[in-house]
């Protein structure tokens, strides 16, 4: 007897949702030193969570207000969360909407750029030189430092009264 005229197929009705996977793209702190440029590249980031199996990072956008490049002419100081990470880019079937992508924003750090003086001048009696001439290297972007006065300490042990000695400089006064 054949059995199979007696069924009919039904094919079943599957329902499913596929979710985004979570990753968390961290841009990494930086830091430069004032007069110095920094460009951010592509890679200086962390990942967070896992790609799927064939996919695979080849870059996220690092920006420092709106810039890829920290200018030479940033003020130096901590800058909270100024490195913003954003637009992954990736091969192997990488497409941003199969993840639901967090982008976290990092800490850009710019050093103060050490300057020198070498200066001679006309002792005050107190703590301060008055300048007669100077010399000072290290200055960034074309910048300038006129000192009026100059405050400093003297060596331990070195008489004041010596015509040519080393000092520290304790604060310039412009």
């Amino acid at each position: 007897r054949n059995v199979s005229t007696n069924y009919t197929l039904v094919q079943p009705t599957v329902t499913g949702t596929i979710s985004q996977r979570a990753i968390t793209l961290t841009a990494n702190t930086r830091t430069t030193t004032y007069g110095t440029a920094l460009n951010l590249g592509t890679s200086a980031y962390t990942l967070t969570g896992t790609l799927a199996s064939t996919d695979s990072l080849t870059g996220v956008a690092l920006k420092y207000n709106s810039s890829a490049t920290v200018a030479a002419t940033t003020n130096a100081g901590t800058y909270t969360n100024g490195i913003v990470a954003s637009a992954a880019t990736g091969t192997g079937g990488f497409n941003t909407t199969n993840y639901a992508i967090t982008y976290v924003a990092n800490t850009l750090t710019v050093n103060r750029a050490p300057i020198g003086i070498t200066f001679s001048g006309d002792y005050s009696g107190s703590n301060t030189i008055t300048p007669n001439s100077y010399t000072i290297t290290g200055l960034k972007n074309g910048e300038t430092l006129i000192p009026t006065a100059i405050a400093v300490t003297k060596i331990p042990d070195i008489p004041i009264e010596i015509s040519t000695h080393t000092i520290l400089v304790g604060r310039i006064i412009c």
